[in-house]
Formats: C-alpha cells, structure tokens, sequence
C-alpha cells in the first residue's frame, strides 16, 4: 500500500509541478544557441544595422562558445553605428518576461552604447523603410520595452546580461534584441552572444519597466539634475519674456541701435559659432545628417531613397549634404570631428541670420525707423529658442522657416509666381510647409489675377517633380506622391513631444487612433478642430481681404495647428516665430509681441528640455509630468487668445500702433 501512494504522489508531482514549473521557464527564443543555421545566418534571427557606410558591420557563427555546444553569435562594428539582431516573439498581456543571455564584448567605445539585450514593443514597419532604424526611439522609453546594462570590455570573459519588462494590458507582441550603439549613442567593437532565452518571469524581479507617468515630486525624487535643468531653462526663457516686451515699448533706449546692424549680426554669428563648438547637439539628429551626408557621399543622390536606409527627408536639403559632404571631403574633415558637426550645423545658423535681415527689411518697407528694426531682429536673432534649434539641436527647421517667411513676403509683394515656387521649395524642405496652404487657396479666392496663381501652379509641379530626378534617374510620377504619402503617416501618435492639447490629456506618443474623449479618438477630434481653424481663416481673411493678412493668417495657422493638430512635434511651432514679428510689423499690436514672447518661452522651455534628456540617452517627454501639462494648458490658452486676436484686430489698430 505504501508502495502505491509513494508511486502515486511521484506520478502526480511529474504530471502536474514539473510541467508548471518548465512551463514557466520555457524558452520563447527559437535557436537562442545560435546553432541552427540558415543561408549562413543563424534561423530565426534578423539583422537591423545602422551605420555611415555599408560594410562596415559584420555578423558571423563564430565557433569560441564554451558552453554545450560550439557556436555563438558575433557582432562586430567596424565604425560607429547601431546594430541590432531581433526575433519577434508572441507573449501574453500583463505578464512579466525576463530575457537572459551570455555576453563577452572587446574594444567597445566607452563614449557610446556598449553591447546589452532587452525586450522591447514590436511596431510595425512599412516595406521601404528599413526596419529597427527607429530602434530605441519607439523602443527604450515604453512602458513596454527595457534593456540591461551596458557592456563594453569583459576581459574574455562570459557575463550574463538580463532585462525584465510587463506587458500592458493590451500587448501580445515584443522583440527580443541583442545590440551594440543605440538610438543617439553610436558604437563600434566586437561582442559575442550565446545561451539567450526569453521566459516568464517573476514579479519580483527588478528592473521591471511599467507603464506610468510621474509627477514631478517623483522626477525630482528620480533627478534633480533634470528638474534644475528645466527651471534654469524656464528662468532664462522668462527673463526673454520680459525683455520682448519691455524692449518693444521702450525700444530699449538705445539711439544708436539703427547705426549698429552690422554688430548686432556679428555678435548672432558669434555666438552661434560658440555654442556650436561646445554643444554636441541633439545626437540622434546630428547622427542622421551626418549618415546621409557620408552615404550620399559615397553612393551618390540616386541610392538615397533606394530603401537600403532610412530616408527621412524630402530632396532638398538632401542637396545641402551632398555639398557638405563635398566640402567635407575638400578640406579632409573627419566624419567624427566637432568640425564636421559644425559644418552640419551651418546652414541653420545661415538661415537664422537671413531670417533676421528678412525682419529687419521688412520692418523698413513697412516705415519703421532703424532702430525698431535692428530691434525686431535682435529679439529674433537672440531668442533662445531659436538658438536652442540650430545651434544647439542642429535641426534645420531655420532653413525650412526662412523658405516659408520669403514665400510669404514674396505673395504680400505682389510677386505671385516667386512666392509660389518659393513655397513649393518649404515642401520640399519639409512637408509641413502644406500647413501655409491656406493663406494662398485664401489669396487666390480673393485675387483678381487669377491666371498667374495658374501659370505658378503648373511651374510648382515641374519644379517638384524636377527636384527627385536625381533621385530617381528618372521622371516618376507616383514615387515623389507615394514619398509624401507616407510622410504623413511616419508618426502615427496623437502627439509626438509636443506641449499641446493631446500632451494636457495624455496622449504623448499614444497611437491616434486611440480614445480621446466620448470614444471619439485623437485623429478624428485632431482632424475636425483643425476643419475648424480653417474656417476660421477663411473667415478672417474673407472680412479683410488684405493680401497683409497673409502675415497674421501665417502666424494663426501654424499657431493653432501645433496646439489643436495630432502628430506635432516640439518644433513644428517654429515658424509662429518669424509670422509673429511680421505680424506686428503690418498690424503694430503690441498684443502680439506677448504672444511672440510667450511662444518663445513655450518652445525654448520644450525644446531644451528635450535637448537635455536626450544627451542623457532618454528620446521621449514622459517625465515633468505636471511641468509639461502646466505648459499645455498655457499653450491652449495662448492659442484661444490669439484666435481672439485674429477674428478682431483690424489691419491697424491705431490704439495700439506703436
């Protein structure tokens, strides 16, 4: 008898625990010994590089494993770059997963992101773009996503790197990645992995990254650096508040300042030079540009939107890197020297000070005296968000700004077909450049020219088409469409870093097709508010019909569409910038400086602290929580008021000219 219970418990201990217990530790990683191969590639695995140039990343089986069996997996960069091997995987909602795996790295650069694994949210990638060159950008800060430690010379030695994630209620996807450089932290060296699995794992386990936002009691708990860092920000931002408008009213005092433009642009130059040189700048931009300028460089225009890498950019400024890696390559500067990057960056800094002489003219045309002008553009040329942008950032939304302003200034001139190629070229800098649409659909409604908008209309679409022939080798009617197409569906979220409506009510980098309000989603409230601010111009211009009102209906547009619109970014507020100083250039309202200065604030106050996280490897706002959602709803009304503004100010307010 006893014989038979012993015999029974064990039956049922192997029936029922082990198959718990193995359950629980059983691996999701198809070959994640890396001995099984295919098409010399270990199966089941896939290859996300990105890098300068081709050739320079090297993936093999290499036989040095000491574990059971003989191979391992080998990684190798040759130069800095980010690369990646990832297996999707099924998993269950709400559940705890651990990925383990045996690491050995030599000769990592210690200045960039060593070898590490982790689990992050699987996204789907269109066909064209080359998949995992977003790689930690919609990866690294999820909630659903984290990676292990870095690691960069294990003196040949085997360690064990692990990350545990949760997914979120909804999530039934995840990929597991083994890398070397990161989204903004480029690396080269060579590691090896081997005895990589993914299991469930326990709730206990640390490093467990969930989905919640913090306040900012916690972020200052987590970092005061961060938090000192935005109110220092917000300090110097402030104090450019003030001086807009004191500086406005009071014209500064200085009687000489009409005698001392040219002093005034040398010192601009200078001191973007400097920052330029001290500042690394936004390091997954900066990192772009210099890919595309090394690529393009060395395979030519016509490979750029082959799908081999990432093409992110209309051909336009595509064309400014072709020079500068041309230039780049005349005076011998190395692709990884702050002189390069100040190279990149130089165009930006050009169309900054442009856009002041632009200012500064058109302020003359419209009869103020020297010393407002050199005024105006001072308080542009020396605003921080401006110089956050280009100097700082090194993004090119200056270049993009500076196109869009003189398209502007060209149609309130009168010189219809200039302007409208002009503004063909802001499309081809930057697609955002469509929001400006309506000031010539309202200019055209209302002109009594109407032929030369069509003979303008037609050179437009030549001069598009002809600006991808490079390109393509050819001339495609569909692709340039498709290109375009496309763009506007990259960044599919109901707010990509933005400080706006959908950010007040969480909806940074949530998917836009998600629920808002009522089970209405961000895209659909997104779309039928920004039908409202169209009407809204409509309604203004109609009422005025002065072809000055471009200037104002500019200033609106790209204002309110920041704050009502889904998919912005931080910077999309740019061009408000320069529409606003026109504006008060044509209308004298000093209403509107106020809202110049507080937009600037806005924007500063966003930008670098963005700037700031990503320096320190974070590419996303989910921290300041309160500081963030306090600006958003300073944005809102900023917005409310302009709306108010523009329905009611006349073309000049005697009351209010200065």
């Amino acid at each position: 008898m006893k014989i038979i219970i012993a015999l029974s418990i064990s039956l049922l201990f192997f029936f029922l625990v082990v198959p718990l217990k193995s359950g629980a530790y059983e691996n999701l990683l198809i070959n994640g010994g890396f001995e099984e191969i295919k098409d010399k590639r270990p199966a089941g695995w896939n290859e996300l590089f990105w890098h300068y140039r081709t050739g320079t990343v090297y993936t093999w089986l290499s036989g040095i494993s000491p574990f059971e069996k003989s191979l391992c997996l080998s990684l190798k960069n040759m130069e800095f770059g980010e690369s990646q091997i990832i297996q999707p995987l099924w998993v269950s909602s709400a559940t705890v997963y651990k990925i383990t795996c045996m690491v050995k790295a030599k000769g990592v650069s210690p200045s960039g992101a060593g070898a590490y694994v982790g689990l992050r949210e699987r996204q789907v990638v269109k066909p064209g773009v080359l998949p995992g060159t977003f790689g930690d950008m919609y990866g690294n800060y999820r909630a659903d996503g984290g990676y292990s430690a870095y690691l960069y010379d294990s003196s040949d030695k085997w360690i064990s790197l692990s990350a545990t994630v949760k997914t979120t209620e909804t999530q039934t996807g995840l990929w597991a990645v083994l890398g070397l450089g990161a989204y903004g932290r480029f690396s080269k060296g060579e590691v090896f992995f081997d005895n990589c699995s993914v299991t469930m794992g326990s709730v206990s386990e640390k490093n467990i990254y969930y989905f919640m936002s913090k306040t900012i009691s916690n972020f200052l708990t987590i970092s005061g650096y961060e938090a000192r860092f935005v109110i220092y920000n917000t300090t110097i931002g402030a104090v450019f508040f003030v001086i807009c408008l004191w500086g406005i009213k009071n014209r500064f005092s200085i009687n000489v300042a009409g005698q001392a433009l040219d002093v005034v642009f040398l010192a601009a130059f200078v001191l973007r030079i400097l920052v330029t040189f001290y500042v690394d700048g936004y390091p997954y931009d900066i990192e772009l540009f210099k890919k595309w300028a090394l690529y393009i460089g060395e395979k030519g225009l016509g490979s750029y939107y082959s799908g081999e890498i990432f093409a992110d950019y209309p051909p336009i400024y595509v064309y400014v890197l072709y020079v500068l890696q041309w230039l780049r390559r005349i005076f011998s500067i190395a692709p990884d020297s702050n002189l390069f990057m100040v190279l990149l960056k130089i165009p930006a800094i050009t169309a900054d000070l442009l856009s002041g002489l632009l200012i500064y003219k058109t302020a003359k045309q419209k009869g103020l005296d020297s010393s407002m002008s050199v005024v105006l553009s001072s308080l542009y040329l020396f605003n921080p968000a401006i110089i956050v942008n280009s100097s700082v950032w090194g993004q090119v939304d200056s270049v993009f700004t500076l196109v869009l302003a003189l398209a502007v200034w060209l149609l309130v001139n009168g010189r219809i077909e200039k302007s409208i190629t002009t503004f063909t070229l802001s499309i081809l800098i930057k697609p955002q450049g469509l929001l400006l649409t309506p000031v010539y659909l309202w200019a055209f409604i209302y002109s009594k020219d109407k032929i030369r908008y069509f003979y303008s209309f037609i050179i437009s679409i030549i001069l598009f088409y002809a600006a991808f022939i490079p390109f393509y080798g050819k001339i495609d009617l569909i692709a340039p469409l498709t290109y375009f197409a496309g763009k506007f569906t990259q960044y599919p979220y109901a707010v990509n870093s933005a400080f706006n409506l959908y950010s007040l009510f969480d909806g940074m980098s949530v998917p836009e097709g998600s629920v808002f309000f009522f089970g209405i989603s961000y895209k659909a409230a997104g779309l039928f508010i920004v039908l409202t601010g169209i009407i809204i111009s409509l309604y203004a211009y109609s009422n005025k019909k002065d072809i000055n009102q471009a200037y104002f209906t500019a200033f609106f547009l790209f204002s309110f569409f920041y704050v009502f619109a889904t998919k912005m970014n931080s910077r999309y507020l740019y061009p408000s910038l320069i529409f606003a100083i026109f504006t008060f250039i044509t209308t004298g309202d000093l209403r509107i400086m106020l809202l110049y200065a507080f937009f600037s604030l806005s924007m500063f106050v966003n930008d670098s602290h963005i700037q700031y996280l990503s320096v320190h490897s974070v590419y996303h706002v989910e921290f300041f929580t309160l500081f963030m959602k306090t600006v958003s709803a300073l944005n809102i009304i900023a917005v409310l008021y302009l709306i108010y503004l523009y329905l009611t100010e006349g073309s000049c307010r005697d009351g209010k000219k200065v």
